[in-house]
């Protein structure tokens, strides 16, 4: 992969009111901030590299590497899968699965999906933003995002939608991806809150994307497919799963993640690089949603309220895990 590296640092913090500071981008040109009230505005802060395309090597390929039989690979192992009696029975228990699922299939469906996420690259010119790679890391999953390498070394991107305030922050250790979330104007602890990050939207055109969803003191792991059920059809009410793509729930057992709530909600949460399928130096597409309490009428539903966004399964957001100099983020 050939990258341009233009690593560029948006960091702008003001001091007080009407300071006007010039602010000098590593291989950019000089810029200045906004003048600033008491109150600075958020920014975002973090690095990125402009993608510039993939230099293939000509010559016969391996075809254990060509992405058509992957996929048709991925295809057979998904459906092996879904109609085996003992995916069928798990599927079918009243409500939502339980406990992690841990088929035969789902290791190699895992380590397919990984080979393709490897060879899933960003358009010519896309930015991507770099998350950062401390080795020596340390960071525990509790919701409160107090330990100072969340403020200190990771990346931080303002999603919040319509006026909204709220932060993503994104960091790793080479092992797990660490993600948090500010969400300062979610002033309710109760409810439907909640902070989902969708990976693989563009891995495979088997897989919609894979996400993990955090609400009330647990993170919950699923993977939407676009394949339908192909045998007899369902008959009975614990066989809708059957009637839309298959969504398979809870097929991370190494990611964590909770919320904390002091005047306003906060997310932590780690996804294991292995088990989702995410490689260091390599870019993979993101989304991701910040959900408030939906809005009712009386006591008839109206709509959802999402107050934090960034990109979505059409347009999603590219980053790569690397390591970076420490003045990058200072």
């Amino acid at each position: 992969m050939v990258f341009a590296i233009i690593l560029v640092t948006l960091f702008f913090r003001g001091k007080g009111k009407n300071e006007r500071r010039m602010l000098r981008p590593l291989g950019g040109e000089e810029c200045f901030a906004e003048e600033f009230a008491e109150q600075p505005p958020l920014q975002n802060r973090y690095s990125s590299v402009i993608y510039r395309g993939n230099e293939r090597i000509t010559g016969k390929e391996n075809l254990a590497e060509d992405p058509e039989i992957l996929h048709d690979r991925l295809r057979k192992v998904f459906y092996e899968k879904f109609e085996s009696p003992q995916y069928i029975a798990w599927s079918n228990l009243p409500g939502i699965p339980k406990g992690f699922q841990n088929f035969p299939q789902e290791g190699e469906i895992r380590e397919l999906r990984s080979q393709l996420a490897r060879k899933s690259v960003p358009p010519d010119g896309t930015k991507v933003i770099i998350v950062p790679l401390f080795p020596d890391l340390r960071i525990t999953v509790d919701g409160l995002l107090v330990e100072p390498e969340w403020e200190e070394g990771a990346a931080k991107v303002i999603i919040g939608k319509d006026g909204s305030q709220v932060v993503l922050y994104l960091v790793s250790d080479g092992s797990d991806l660490f993600l948090g979330c500010d969400a300062i104007d979610e002033k309710t602890e109760e409810g439907f809150d909640q902070f989902r990050f969708y990976i693989h939207p563009t891995t495979s055109y088997l897989i919609e994307n894979e996400r993990i969803h955090v609400s009330w003191r647990r993170a919950s792991a699923i993977r939407q497919t676009r394949l339908k059920w192909r045998k007899a059809p369902p008959v009975a009410e614990n066989e809708r799963w059957k009637k839309y793509d298959i969504c398979d729930w809870n097929i991370y057992e190494l990611c964590s993640g909770t919320h904390s709530f002091k005047g306003h909600k906060k997310y932590e949460a780690s996804i294991n690089l292995r088990e989702s399928g995410l490689h260091l130096m390599i870019p993979f597409s993101a989304f991701v949603e910040v959900e408030s309490d939906p809005i009712y009428e009386g006591k008839k539903f109206k709509k959802r309220v999402i107050i934090g966004e960034l990109g979505n399964q059409h347009k999603p957001v590219w980053f790569m895990i690397r390591k970076i100099p420490a003045e990058a983020l200072k």
